[in-house]
């Protein structure tokens, strides 16, 4: 039987936001898991990924889905796909590459992280 989770989708703004903070709490409390998704795309400052490092270590959700825009036109650089490997790599271990579903794992504690990209 697959885990059921809380699923929410958020920018940066939304995940530093102090009401998604309280939203997060009050699902924990109810004694859901949690998982945040994102997308990473064009508009990606890798100077904020310091903001989402913290962010996740303050929300601790159970789970990150991190995907990749593919749209031509908002897809992100490599460089930016770099940096944010980067940062998951310090944040936290690597534990394996899924080929097959082109997915990246990582862990952070209790934290479980799904990079939905090939390793670049």
């Amino acid at each position: 039987m697959q885990e059921r989770y809380y699923i929410h989708k958020v920018d940066l703004k939304g995940l530093v936001s102090q009401d998604f903070e309280h939203l997060l709490q009050t699902k924990k409390m109810q004694g859901e898991k949690v998982c945040i998704v994102m997308e990473l795309d064009n508009t990606f400052d890798e100077w904020d990924i310091e903001k989402y490092v913290e962010a996740f270590e303050r929300l601790s959700p159970d789970r990150i889905q991190i995907t990749v825009n593919r749209d031509i036109l908002s897809k992100p650089t490599l460089r930016q796909i770099v940096e944010v490997e980067g940062a998951l790599s310090h944040f936290a271990n690597f534990d394996r590459y899924d080929e097959k579903a082109k997915c990246q794992y990582f862990t952070a504690g209790q934290m479980e992280i799904l990079f939905w990209d090939e390793p670049a």
